[in-house]
């Protein structure tokens, strides 16, 4: 495990303390004990003051490792149980997962604007979402005004 974290691209880019702490771990155990025969076995017994210093290691290792991990901008969702919520669909467009006949009523800005709130929802930007659905829905609400006047809006004093 150990020279999996040392080797690794990812390990050294997204958990760098980790690596540190498990090179130390490997330097230790591979240069601190005498072999007891030419292949390089380990030895049957072990010092305590060894064992502490790898108890004290491998401690700090995890809890570095649990850190760094909690901290990572992993994403996994399964789509056929998250829906039109799954960080995929978002992406691709929010918009995409309303029904054909919905679609059909809205322009293409209003879309836009459904599409760029699911990408804000990716990225964990709730305030951002909220902004771009409100401009949906008042692109909608703007929509349905000139359709239901007959392409006269009210006086901009009365446009609440």
């Amino acid at each position: 495990m150990t020279i999996l974290f040392y080797m690794d691209e990812f390990c050294k880019k997204y958990l760098p303390s980790s690596v540190t702490y498990a090179t130390r771990l490997y330097q230790f155990i591979s240069s601190g004990f005498p072999t007891s025969s030419a292949r390089g076995a380990q030895p049957d017994i072990v010092r305590d003051a060894d064992v502490e210093v790898i108890r004290e290691i491998v401690k700090t290792f995890e809890t570095l490792l649990q850190d760094e991990l909690s901290k990572l901008p992993i994403f996994c969702c399964d789509d056929d149980k998250i829906g039109n919520l799954s960080v995929d669909k978002l992406l691709k467009g929010g918009s995409n997962g309303y029904p054909q006949k919905t679609i059909a009523h809205l322009t293409p800005l209003c879309l836009s604007e459904i599409d760029e709130a699911g990408r804000c929802l990716v990225f964990e930007r709730s305030t951002a979402a909220g902004f771009h659905m409100l401009r949906s829905v008042e692109i909608a609400i703007r929509q349905y005004l000139l359709a239901a006047t007959g392409g006269t809006l009210p006086p901009l004093n009365r446009q609440n």
